[in-house]
This record gives structure tokens, C-alpha cells and sequence, in this order.
């Protein structure tokens, strides 16, 4: 893990520590709006098609990820958990979007035979444009956001949620049962 991604880590950390002892009802104003989900119905390859404006009122998290990405492979357990965890009926909602890097990732059918082997739970939008990648100014596979209940960005992990221990899945964990008790 980069010396960047640590002193991100260890921010959001205390960002979520903080924001669990404020009052929980804090103004979202003052974080990002985050972008709008791009894509069209053919475009996802599991799950309905969602847009974010769709979804006010309810925590979302949304997930960058590549098939072919061994730390995207570490960290799809933790989203599958999350996604099973949270489905039908709940406030929180899981998305996923796989924006390839290399060429045979651009493959829709390849992704689904990855789907169905690795048995994820999660709706998957294939964006082989990368317009989801580049609207929300990405850089890293994976990447987990954490969207609130007025649609803004509070949370963002880049990298491997459990990278050599570091047990970064339980402050993703914190901080979707925070934003579940915002109002």
C-alpha cells in the first residue's frame, strides 16, 4: 500500500470516527455530489439497470472494479458479503462497475462467465467506455465509495480492502451502518 493510500486510509478513518461521535443528522452539502451512473439497460450485464437519483434516500456503495485485477479479486468477497447482506428490502444498496483495463476485459461475455464462476450477487455495469471511470475521475482498481442518503460521496477506498491484513473492510463496514442512521 502506497504511503498516499495509507494517509487516505487513516483520513477517512478519522473522518468516519468523527462524523459517528457528531450529530448524525450533519449537513451532506459539504461533500461531492456523486456522478450520475452512465449506461444504458443493455449495458448492465447483472441486476436492473439503476441511477443513482433513483436511489435518494437510501446509502449506496459503489464499487470499481476488473476481472482480471488480483486485488479486485481479494476485495469481491467483502462487496458479495455486502451485497447479500444488504439485499431486498434494505436501505442499503450495492453497484458495481467493471471498466476494463486490459483487452480481453472487454469482453461482456467473459465478464459474465467471471459472474457466474465467482457466483457475485451484486448488479454489474459494464463500462468498456469508460465513462463511469472517467466521471468519477478514477485512477485505482478497485475502488469502494460510500454514497448517503442525499447522494453524496462521504467515503472512498482505493485498493484491496484487506491488503497484507490491513482489515480496511471493517472501516467500509462503519461506515455504512453511519450513514444508515443518518437521517
Amino acid at each position: 500500500m502506497t504511503r498516499k493510500s495509507l494517509l487516505l486510509t487513516g483520513a477517512l478513518s478519522l473522518l468516519f470516527g468523527a462524523q459517528a461521535r457528531a450529530q448524525q443528522s450533519a449537513s451532506s452539502a459539504k461533500f461531492p455530489v456523486a456522478p450520475e451512473l452512465i449506461g444504458e439497460a443493455k449495458d448492465w450485464v447483472s441486476g436492473k439497470p439503476l441511477k443513482l437519483a433513483d436511489l435518494k434516500g437510501k446509502v449506496v456503495v459503489v464499487c470499481f472494479w476488473t476481472f482480471g485485477c488480483i486485488n479486485c479479486k481479494r476485495t469481491l468477497p467483502f462487496w458479495n458479503d455486502w451485497a447479500q447482506k444488504y439485499s431486498k428490502g434494505s436501505d442499503v444498496v450495492f453497484v458495481s462497475i467493471h471498466t476494463p483495463e486490459l483487452e480481453s476485459e472487454f469482453n461482456v461475455e467473459s465478464v459474465k462467465k467471471f459472474i457466474e464462476k465467482e457466483k457475485l450477487t451484486f448488479p454489474v455495469l459494464i463500462d468498456n467506455s469508460k465513462a463511469n471511470w472517467n466521471a468519477w475521475k478514477q485512477q485505482w482498481w478497485p475502488a469502494t465509495y460510500l454514497i448517503d442518503k442525499t447522494g453524496h460521496v462521504r467515503g472512498l477506498w482505493n485498493g484491496e480492502l484487506d491488503y497484507k491484513g490491513s482489515g480496511e473492510y471493517k472501516n467500509v463496514e462503519q461506515g455504512i451502518q453511519l450513514l444508515r442512521r443518518e437521517k
